[in-house]
C-alpha cells in the first residue's frame, strides 16, 4: 500500500535467492521505484556466536543455529542488481559503523532522502528533503 501512494519502506527480509531478488526488481521497475539492497555479512564464527545466542529467547528472526548450514548452503550471492543500488556491508562491527557505512552509501545514490548523523548522538535522523 504505502509503495503504491509512493512513501519509501523497507523490506526486511533475506532476498537469498536470485529469483527472489529479480521479482522485486520486476516489480521495483513497473512502480518507477529504484530499490537499495542493502546485503549484511560477517564472518562464519560471528553469525554460529549470533545464532548460538539466540537459543532459548524469544527473537524477532527465526533462524537458528540448527538451520545455518542449509541457509548457508541456499544462498546465492549476488552478481548483478539490475537499476538497484546494492550496498555490501560487514556486520561484524559495531551497529553504529555499519549503520554509517549504508547511509553515506545510500546517500551517494541520489539526492532522495538526506542523512544527517549527528555527532555524539549514535542515532541516524533522516530529514526528506
Amino acid at each position: 500500500e504505502r509503495i503504491v501512494r509512493g512513501e519509501p519502506v523497507i523490506l526486511d527480509a533475506t532476498f537469498s535467492r536470485k529469483a527472489y531478488r529479480e521479482d522485486l526488481l520486476e516489480f521495483a521497475a513497473e512502480k518507477g521505484i529504484k530499490p537499495v539492497f542493502v546485503e549484511c555479512h560477517a564472518p562464519e564464527k560471528v553469525l554460529r556466536n549470533r545464532l548460538r545466542a539466540r537459543d532459548g529467547i524469544s527473537s524477532v528472526s527465526d533462524a537458528r543455529i540448527d538451520q545455518f548450514e542449509s541457509l548457508k548452503a541456499r544462498y546465492e550471492r549476488f552478481r548483478y542488481a539490475g537499476n538497484a543500488l546494492h550496498i555490501r556491508v560487514d556486520t561484524s562491527a559495531d551497529i553504529e559503523s555499519s549503520l554509517r557505512h549504508v547511509l553515506v552509501r545510500a546517500f551517494r545514490m541520489d539526492a532522495g532522502p538526506v542523512i544527517d548523523i549527528r555527532a555524539g548522538q549514535g542515532q541516524p535522523e533522516p530529514v526528506f528533503a
